[in-house]
C-alpha cells in the first residue's frame, strides 16, 4: 500500500492539512510542529499500522513505548 495523499482536520495541532507524498517522501520541520502527530494521523485510517514502536527496557524487565 502507498499513501499518496493526505487529509487531516482538526485532529491534535492540525487545524486543516492537506498533503500530497511523492513515491518517497520525508518529513522534515522545526522541533514541536507536528511531525509525530502526522504520522499517528496516518496511522489511525490503515488497519494494523501502529505509529509507535515497542522497545525493550536496558534492565531487560518492561517493555516500554517510545
Amino acid at each position: 500500500m502507498r499513501i499518496s495523499h493526505a487529509q487531516v482536520r482538526n485532529f491534535r495541532n492540525f487545524a486543516d492539512l492537506d498533503v500530497v507524498l511523492g513515491e518517497h517522501s520525508v518529513i522534515v520541520n522545526e522541533n514541536r510542529v507536528g511531525k509525530p502527530n502526522l504520522l499517528y494521523a496516518s496511522c489511525r485510517n490503515v488497519p494494523g499500522a501502529e505509529p509507535y514502536t515497542t522497545f525493550e527496557a536496558k534492565s531487560g524487565s518492561k517493555p516500554y513505548l517510545k
